[in-house]
């Protein structure tokens, strides 16, 4: 992707300077950010002090800090409707977590890239590339858990913890390193080169168990709300780690695998099926879901059967049978239907999936679009196998 690698660096390093100056002024110090924002980016106030935890500590401090300094170096995204969805489901999320008395915030970072990251005390960001890349409620839930799962599990308190003999400026840089992905920037140059150091370090060791942590501890949340499939955070972290492979895909700092990729898939499976999950990819994914929408006008009844954002076609027999339609449809497709099974019946109007009539054609129906009743048939049945045939590949890609 281009300019992925170069603002993901961007990205790092601004955190990673902030905390190492916040270091400098002593433990978990709270010394202000103390470099300019980057050329264009707005200005912005410090996170509200409502945000992070009810009971004011130093992670939650050192949390805000690193929070003021992102958001001096990238825009919000003010789109109410984006910050409702991320919001609803962060906070469903954060109030079953291990630590449910911080102030969580959520909050969408302007920029295309695939990403997401927390910081100490709850202070939670996805990229609007990360809202885009998702494919469901379930797979932007299993992305905030894991983040979620990161604060409450107190991964920085715990690699305080590790390395109390080294300087603290150090400690907290790897930690910065270990959110965002690992980070070569001759940039900073000399303030980086110690925490660069330890980081080979303690990402072969803390990393490997930092992460596997928060992606159990993300399915045990899914699982507590009793809403989310956990399923999404296998599907989501699926895909990342194909693109990782290709060299040519999104790569996401805290999703970042330690260890790669295909074993963390794997131990995810495992730990899944532990808890009596049942893995089924296409209950999690929005373009395999059938709908159906009301599109009635004052001298005619009408609805669309939908898959995913695909019309399928629309009947005059109005909203009841579209959602009929719908409802099989999606059960079929759960079910394990494949592109092989969508058929055009004998009588060139009635389509069929897995051998069972799923809904024909009328003449009223035809009359919709201006077109021929076996001609509407025939585009729906194409439109069904061809996204069928799509999620198949995507899947054994």
């Amino acid at each position: 992707m281009p300019g992925h690698n170069s603002r993901l660096r961007w990205l790092g390093q601004a955190l990673a300077a902030l905390v190492l100056v916040i270091g400098a002024a002593g433990p978990w110090g709270s010394a202000a950010w103390g470099t300019g924002a980057r050329p264009g980016a707005a200005q912005k106030e410090a996170p509200a002090a409502s945000a992070g935890a009810a009971k004011e500590d130093d992670e939650v401090r050192l949390g805000r800090q690193a929070a003021a300094a992102l958001e001096r170096e990238y825009k919000l995204v003010r789109n109410v409707q984006q910050l409702a969805r991320l919001r609803r489901i962060g906070e469903e999320i954060a109030a079953v977590s291990d630590e449910p008395g911080y102030r969580y915030t959520f909050k969408i970072l302007d920029t295309e890239e695939v990403n997401a990251l927390s910081l100490p005390g709850g202070f939670t960001y996805v990229t609007k590339g990360m809202l885009s890349y998702v494919r469901s409620d379930e797979e932007l839930a299993g992305v905030l858990a894991h983040e979620i799962a990161h604060a409450a599990k107190h991964h920085v308190r715990d690699l305080r913890r590790r390395e109390s003999a080294a300087n603290q400026y150090v400690i907290i840089g790897v930690l910065s390193a270990l959110l965002l992905g690992r980070l070569h920037s001759s940039g900073l140059g000399n303030m980086l080169f110690g925490a660069e150091i330890v980081k080979t370090a303690y990402l072969n060791q803390y990393g490997q168990e930092a992460e596997t942590e928060a992606d159990r501890a993300g399915v045990e949340y899914l699982i507590k709300t009793g809403k989310y499939n956990p399923v999404g955070i296998l599907t989501v972290i699926e895909r990342l780690a194909r693109d990782e492979e290709r060299q040519a895909g999104p790569q996401l700092g805290v999703f970042r695998t330690h260890p790669p990729g295909r074993q963390r898939v794997e131990a995810l499976e495992s730990y899944l099926r532990a808890q009596n999950v049942s893995i089924n990819r296409r209950a999690v994914q929005d373009q395999l879901r059938a709908s159906a929408r009301d599109t009635s006008t004052d001298d005619r009844s009408a609805a669309q059967v939908r898959l995913g954002e695909e019309v399928i076609y629309e009947t005059a027999a109005g909203l009841p049978e579209a959602q009929r339609v719908a409802a099989r449809l999606s059960q079929l497709i759960l079910d394990g239907a494949e592109m092989r099974d969508v058929r055009v019946a004998d009588d060139e109007v009635t389509v069929t999936l897995r051998g069972e009539a799923l809904f024909s054609v009328t003449p009223a129906d035809a009359a919709l679009v201006g077109k021929p009743a076996a001609e509407v048939a025939q585009a729906a049945a194409r439109t069904i196998a061809h996204l069928l045939w799509r999620a198949f590949v995507e899947q054994v890609s």
